[in-house]
């Protein structure tokens, strides 16, 4: 299965994929001009050399990372019945009749829905880990992913028709799917469903650094409007396409998360259709409105974040009752809460942060302007908080460290995944509490079967646990409060840890005198009137994009830059079941991945002014995943 994600989510994605994905350079379109005569599929461009050529960078969809091997070049011609593309993808040559992941693939993606993201194959919100149980609910986010090809059944130069009944290609496995999002994609299967591409690919140049050419054909307009985007001459599509590297890594090929994709992994390419008088009306929105996956981006850039929040030591820590008059003298900083997925800005007002710590603790006083709702039966219908660190050197904010090797479950190997782990504490859900109740810490494990506050680490959303070391503890006390209960008030919780605890392996160490990457989240009980809030629903600091420095000022006044974590070595536990789990990832993208590479706050702080452009994801986020198969 190929893992096409996310990244943004319009992410789409976080900062770090924003940063390095800012300085990537992407065509805004593509003409596709009318033809008498068309082109034959048989993996030979010289009967392109007449079309013009649109050249567009490739950058990776997690990391944004630009593709080694120069641009990607798209040529586009359509004829009174089918669209033809040429796509030319530079790379060393490798092909294996064995398996498809030692040889490229592609997919090419289409909008249908006005909500659709290129980010995670259309983004809803309601599919972010299983189909919706309402089919309905994700019908504005649908896309249409066409031509999706893994090569290792075809030959070099054969051209590949198309079939009906399915959009699965038995015979050349160039799948004709829709989704709207990577948990819940189907190949075309209404009842009109065929697999209307045909195809043919070669390579120039078996013993360097050649080109992948594929030519591609499509019906414009087919019998199933339900899973296929209908194209029209005169008119503009959103589009985009996805390129998986054979030599991604030398002995396994390409990865399901490892791909690389148009639009800078951040927007949609506009495809456009000239007519035979060499005009084109800009891509009509499937239900009049606007969306594109720079919608994730565009809000994200319209959001204030604070960059650092300072922690100033105290003789005498606050009283954990959810009361704030003794936090009257403590500095606070405010900041917007924006949609993890979406980037939508959180609807009543900013999240105001205060922190101060004594010899063995820090407190931390969270509120959270928003409408009371509580709920002793159902922990939707009531509010929930997170906070994370940050404690590998991979880890993003996005997507509870985004480790590429856990994208759908925890990795054969725990190693592979140590430098992306995040300490995610004091998750708290209220419907088995009281307000103005002090709930204190427990041994043993991470989990509080009374007060739920659990003490959690992670790599990914899926691959998530309790404390569980042989030192683990829930080090986390807490109490929450409510200020005016009949109209729109504050939530207000008093949180409070353990500077140093025993359990190193899943506990970030917080040191007087320096900083620690931080980032908080929140969810809305009143997302939904009758449900509550979503597992995807969350608000998160940062832009939905990048870690705040908690700065844990000494008693001089003065703090060291967030030390590059070492990746504290881990076992990974029994991994908690994400789909029934109320808890939730916490997303969106963080770190300056230009160069791969993670650097202190300072520094990252400084390349991250340098741009907004996309989960993530994106994911993003990520990241940041879409899933193919």
């Amino acid at each position: 299965m190929i893992m096409f994600r996310p990244l943004l989510p319009t992410a789409l994605a976080a900062l770090a994929h924003v940063n390095s994905a800012s300085a990537c350079t992407s065509v805004e379109y593509i003409s596709c001009s009318p033809v008498n005569d068309a082109p034959t599929l048989d993996g030979d461009n010289s009967d392109w050399s007449s079309v013009e050529t649109f050249e567009t960078s490739l950058v990776g969809a997690l990391t944004a990372a630009p593709y080694p091997n120069d641009n990607l070049k798209v040529q586009c011609v359509y004829d009174d019945d089918r669209i033809y593309f040429l796509f030319e993808v530079p790379g060393v040559y490798r092909f294996d009749t064995t398996d498809n992941h030692k040889c490229a693939a592609i997919s090419t993606m289409f909008k249908m829905g006005e909500e659709a993201m290129l980010y995670n194959m259309g983004n809803c919100p309601m599919a972010a880990t299983s189909c919706p149980s309402n089919p309905e609910d994700c019908v504005d986010y649908k896309v249409d992913i066409g031509g999706h090809w893994e090569l290792a059944t075809t030959e070099m130069g054969v051209a590949y028709g198309i079939n009906n009944g399915t959009g699965d290609d038995a015979v050349a496995n160039k799948d004709d799917e829709y989704a709207v999002s990577p948990y819940c994609r189907f190949d075309d299967d209404d009842q009109n469903a065929a697999n209307e591409w045909a195809g043919a690919w070669a390579y120039v140049n078996e013993t360097g650094v050649g080109s992948y050419i594929f030519e591609m054909s499509r019906l414009l307009s087919t019998a199933s409007t339900e899973s296929d985007a209908q194209l029209v001459p005169g008119q503009a599509i959103d589009f985009g396409f996805a390129f998986w590297d054979p030599y991604e890594d030398v002995i396994n090929g390409w990865s399901d998360a490892g791909h690389y994709v148009t639009g800078c992994a951040a927007d949609w390419i506009s495809l456009q259709l000239v007519d035979k008088n060499g005009e084109v009306a800009p891509a009509p929105s499937p239900s009049g409105a606007e969306t594109t996956a720079l919608a994730h981006v565009n809000s994200a850039s319209a959001c204030t974040s604070v960059e650092s929040i300072s922690c100033s030591p105290v003789n005498d820590a606050p009283t954990l009752d959810g009361d704030n008059s003794d936090w009257t003298s403590v500095e606070t900083f405010e900041t917007s809460l924006v949609g993890a997925l979406t980037a939508a800005p959180y609807p009543n007002d900013n999240l105001k942060v205060q922190c101060v710590y004594d010899d063995d603790r820090i407190y931390f006083l969270f509120e959270v302007p928003g409408v009371y709702r509580f709920d002793t039966t159902d922990n939707h219908k009531c509010a929930a908080i997170s906070t994370m660190f940050k404690m590998g050197e991979e880890a993003m904010l996005y997507n509870m460290g985004n480790c590429p090797m856990a994208a759908t479950s925890c990795p054969s190997n725990p190693e592979d995944c140590v430098d992306y782990k995040v300490d995610i504490g004091g998750h708290w859900e209220l419907a088995t509490t009281e307000m103005g109740v002090a709930y204190g810490i427990n041994n043993g494990t991470g989990d509080d079967a009374v007060a739920n506050k659990d003490d959690e680490y992670a790599v990914s959303p899926y691959c998530r646990f309790d404390d569980d070391d042989q030192n683990a503890a829930n080090e986390w006390a807490g109490a929450w409060a409510y200020v005016n209960e009949t109209g729109v008030g504050s939530y207000i919780f008093e949180m409070s840890r353990l500077l140093s605890t025993a359990s190193t392996e899943s506990d970030a160490q917080l040191v007087p005198g320096q900083a620690i990457d931080f980032g908080f989240a929140f969810w809305d009980p009143y997302e939904d009137v009758i449900n509550g809030w979503s597992d995807a629903g969350h608000y998160v600091t940062g832009c939905a994009a990048d870690w705040i420095s908690l700065q844990l000022v000494d008693k001089n006044g003065e703090v060291a830059p967030a030390p590059s974590p070492s990746g504290a070595e881990t076992t990974l536990g029994e991994s908690i079941d994400y789909s029934d789990t109320t808890d939730v990832p916490i997303s969106d993208i963080a770190e300056d991945l230009a160069n791969n590479d993670v650097e202190t706050q300072s520094e990252s702080d400084e390349s991250s002014a340098t741009v907004i452009a996309m989960g993530a994801v994106y994911f993003v986020a990520c990241a940041l995943v879409m899933a193919f198969a």
